[in-house]
């Protein structure tokens, strides 16, 4: 995927505006990123840790793991992986309960 530029604010009627449209991203969460880290909240509540005890074990920062709670940022397969070890359950437990619903293909 190319990188898009950072678009240039521009003043109208003196207000601030920056196209909104260049900032959209195909890397923003979607309903299965919002399920996983529902199902991640849920089991690490379970197993009684807190954010900073997970946090250490995946050797990121405890606002790094927050964010993967909130589906701010998305989780890679290696941190899922190294999550499901963590938390030891297997990795199809976070996407248990997901609609069986696909789109059609094109």
């Amino acid at each position: 995927m190319a990188h898009t530029a950072i678009p240039r604010p521009r003043w109208q009627s003196g207000l601030l505006f920056i196209e909104a449209a260049l900032i959209v991203s195909d890397r923003l969460p979607n309903a299965i990123d919002r399920h996983v880290a529902s199902r991640l909240l849920l089991r690490r509540r379970e197993a009684g840790l807190t954010q900073q005890m997970v946090a250490d074990a995946l050797s990121v920062t405890f606002q790094q793991f927050q964010k993967y709670e909130r589906a701010i940022n998305r989780i890679s397969a290696g941190t899922l992986y190294q999550l499901s070890l963590t938390l030891e359950v297997p990795v199809q437990y976070f996407f248990e309960g997901l609609s069986g619903r696909r789109k059609k293909p094109r």
